[in-house]
Order: structure tokens, then sequence, then C-alpha cells
């Protein structure tokens, strides 16, 4: 009796050792990150309280990376992110549902595809799709959070790029939109458009999937693209290339715009070059709504939009909902800045997911107009920042710290390609325009500052309400009230 007692002593107090390990090292973390008090990075220090950026303040952290003006970008203070992990109500989706959905659809893909083989009598073995749960594509989905679709500092990307360029593709397939088509080129068929560009989906061993565009041979990276070859010749692909086999055949397919021989894919001479774009969750899983942009070009040489006439059209934007929630507002007006660096034109949507509501951030999707002429800087895509004058602090603070000479935007952009199978992709002027872009950006902003002051325009917390006396119309000279250029068709 004396001895079971005594064993019984002994596991009361291993389970309490174990009980009290766990609350230490799992449960009193999460406690202080709930109250805020989680620890940062050792060596980073807090944001600068000014908004304006200043030599005293752009000074890089300690840790040196000689030779390497990215490595160094990305230690600087106001780029370094805090050290722990998005709460668990701040990710997009759970491990254990998502695990157990996949698990479900990777048997579903392998059965139908076995049917359909069947079907049309295949002799060739089919090589099933398996579920990796350390695959990249799982944990870049499950990476995806309020504040991003992944962290800087996380390796997934670059395992994710590395893993679509050489792991086994197992089938392909059209996309749903052109699936719809059915054969026709009849645009009435489609719900929303799926653009003038030829697009297959793909489907990797591992249960990954990419969207596979084939790079048209019309132009060259070199040449500046001309304002008649919008509709179906300009070099598109900004995403991470791939090399196909094509044995010299030229081919074409259903496309909602695009139907026709002349605008056929072909090998050069016997090799296609062609980017891979990975897929988001699915919608069943994630989902997300496309939102009209408010600034949206009219697509036509003859009609305009209300933005391109009336200098105050931020006015009744921002009085109407997402927009009166200057979060949203605020994201639009980072997501001008990012289209006008690259020359993006075509941003007619932009997609949120539903799970975060106002409080998430925007996807940035559908940027394949970007980079297309380097010699021309189209000032209207800055018709949000124009004609808001709203800017996020942090936002202007890393825009000053890229025009700094150890910081310089097209240095760090060179410098980040030169690892990256986009190294071939954007050619030095398109990197010079970046330089020249940024100028521009920052003569907006410091236009609006003198305009309104600095604290008006400059915004530190995106929670509060915004407030600011009826805007002035600009100048008659201002070049944003200019006549904008326009594609002819919607993508």
């Amino acid at each position: 009796m004396l001895l079971l007692r005594r064993d019984r002593l002994l596991l009361v107090l291993a389970l309490s050792a174990l009980l009290g390990a766990d609350i230490y090292f799992h449960l009193w973390p999460e406690i202080q990150v709930r109250l805020g008090r989680g620890c940062v990075c050792e060596d980073s220090a807090p944001l600068v309280e000014n908004a304006t950026v200043s030599s005293a303040h752009t000074a890089p952290a300690t840790t040196r990376y000689p030779g390497s003006k990215l490595q160094d970008l990305f230690s600087h203070h106001l780029y370094l992110a805090m050290a722990t992990k998005p709460l668990s109500e701040d990710q997009l989706l759970n491990t254990h549902e998502t695990v157990r959905y996949q698990r479900k659809r990777v048997a579903s893909f392998n059965r139908q595809r076995r049917s359909h083989h069947r079907e049309k009598n295949g002799t060739t073995s089919l090589v099933d799709a398996r579920f990796d749960f350390h695959s990249p594509w799982l944990k870049f989905h499950l990476g995806i959070s309020k504040q991003s679709l992944y962290p800087r500092s996380s390796p997934v990307v670059e395992q994710l790029l590395e893993r679509m360029s050489n792991l086994s593709i197992i089938g392909a397939d059209y996309s749903p939109d052109e699936k719809a088509l059915d054969g026709e080129c009849d645009c009435s068929q489609i719900v929303k458009p799926s653009g003038t560009h030829l697009k297959l989906v793909v489907h990797f061993q591992d249960f990954g999937k990419a969207m596979l565009k084939p790079m048209r041979s019309v132009t060259r990276r070199h040449q500046k693209i001309s304002s008649t070859l919008w509709t179906s010749s300009d070099t598109t692909q900004r995403s991470p290339p791939s090399i196909l086999t094509a044995d010299n055949v030229c081919f074409f397919s259903k496309c909602l715009y695009s139907c026709k021989t002349e605008y056929a894919v072909c090998g050069d001479p016997h090799m296609i070059e062609a980017s891979l774009s990975a897929f988001l969750p699915s919608l069943n899983s994630a989902p997300r709504i496309s939102v009209p942009n408010p600034w949206i070009r009219s697509y036509s040489f003859s009609g305009t939009e209300e933005w391109e006439v009336n200098p105050s059209f931020c006015d009744s934007v921002k009085r109407l909902p997402p927009y009166s929630n200057p979060h949203r507002l605020l994201a639009m007006m980072d997501l001008a800045i990012f289209d006008f660096l690259m020359g993006n034109m075509d941003r007619h949507h932009y997609e949120i997911f539903t799970r975060f509501g106002d409080e998430g951030f925007l996807l940035h999707l559908d940027n394949a107009r970007g980079f297309g002429r380097h010699s021309q800087d189209e000032i209207s895509i800055l018709a949000p920042l124009s004609q808001c004058c709203l800017v996020k602090a942090d936002t202007w603070q890393r825009l000053n710290l890229l025009a700094l000479p150890q910081y310089r935007l097209s240095d760090v952009m060179r410098e980040s390609l030169r690892a990256d199978p986009l190294d071939i992709i954007l050619t030095e002027p398109h990197l010079t325009a970046l330089d020249r872009r940024l100028q521009k950006v920052l003569e907006v902003v410091q236009q609006c500052v003198q305009t309104y002051g600095e604290e008006a325009v400059l915004i530190k917390d995106t929670r509060r309400p915004l407030q600011r006396t009826p805007q002035r119309p600009p100048p008659r000279d201002d070049p944003l009230q200019r006549t904008p250029q326009r594609p002819p068709t919607q993508r």
C-alpha cells in the first residue's frame, strides 16, 4: 500500500512538472503577447516618431552586411518586424481543418483523373498526386495572416519558387473562365473577364497548383511597348519564368479576345518561356471578394471617368464604405504608389479576404501590365494620392529611405534580382525608371504637406477618422489633371 501511494505521488509530481513547463514555455508567452508585452528583436530600435525621414533617422542598424545594400535596408529599424508570431485569430486558415480538407481533395482529384483516363481509353500510366504536409505551397497558405501574404523573414516563398521550377507537372487544364467559353469566343458567357492572354492551370505532383502564361514573342525585353500594343502584343509576364518543351509547334486556344491563329504561342526555336503564378487558397476554404477600383479607367477613347475631370473626387469616395474606413483608403494610396512605380495603368480591381474584412490587406493581384514602358511615367496613376493627399506615415518613411544613396531603390532591386530567376526580366532602363518615379511620388506628397500640413497628410493612426477642410482644386498646370492615356480594351 505504501509503495502504491509513493508511485502515485511520483506520477503527480511528474505531471505537475510537465504542466508547469507547458505553462512557462507556451501559455505564458501567449499571455504576454495578448497583454502587449511580447519581446522584440534584440537589435531592433523603435520606429521613429517624426513622419519625415531625415539623415538622423536613417542610420543603419548595428549589424552591417558589407557590400549588400539590400541586407542593409532590411536590417534598418524601419524594416525590422516584431519577433512574435501573429495571433491565431489573425491567421487566414486553421491548420488542422486545412490539412483534413486537402487530404480529401487529393483523393477526389486522383479518382476523377483515373475515371477520365478510363473514359478516354488512355494507354499511358497516370502519376497520382500525393499530399505532402511539408510542401511549400501548404506552408505558404498556412502562413497567410491579417497583415500579409507571408512574413518577410520567411523562407517559404523561395522554397515555393524553387519547387515550382523543378517539380513534375502531372496535369494541365484551362482556367475556369476559359472552360465556360466551351470552345466559343463569346465574351457574354463570362461573368468575370479573364484577360487577353492564354492561361493554363498546371497541377504538380505534390498537389500544388499554378497559373501558367506562355510568353508572347512579338516584342523583346529591351523594346519599349507602344500604346497600340495594349490588346495583344505586349510582354506581360513579370513572374518567375519557367521553360517548357513545345516541339517547335505553335498553338492557340480559347481566349476572351484573342482567339485567332495569328496570336498563337510559338517556340523560339523549340522552347517556350512562361510565367508560373502560385495559387492562393481555394475560395471554398478562404473566400475573397473582388472590389472595383474607384479610380478605374474608362477603357475607351471616347469616355471619361469622374476622377479624370473632378479634382475633388476623393471627397465623395471618403464618405462611402469601405473607404470611410481610413485603413482601406490608406491601403488604396499604397496600391497607387505601387502601381505608379512599375507603370501599371490597368488596376481595374483588387481583392480582399472576407475573413479579415476592412482591416485586412489588399491583394495586389494581376500586375501583368507593369514595367511596359520605361521611358514614360503615367502620372495619372497617382490620382488617388494627389486627390486624397493622404499616406501612411510609415509608407512615407520607407519611401524617403529608398531615395537615399545608400538604399537607392534601383540598386536594391537590381541586387534582389541577381539571386532570382527574374534577373532577365527587368532591363536597366526599367530599374532607373524606379528612381525617377520615386522622386515624383515624393514630390506629390510634399506638395500635399505644403497645402494641408504634415499632420493632416502623413497618417500615423489608421483607426482615427480623417478630418480635413474641403480640398482645394489643384493648379491649372498640375500634370495630374492632364488627359491620361487609356488602354482601348479591358483585361
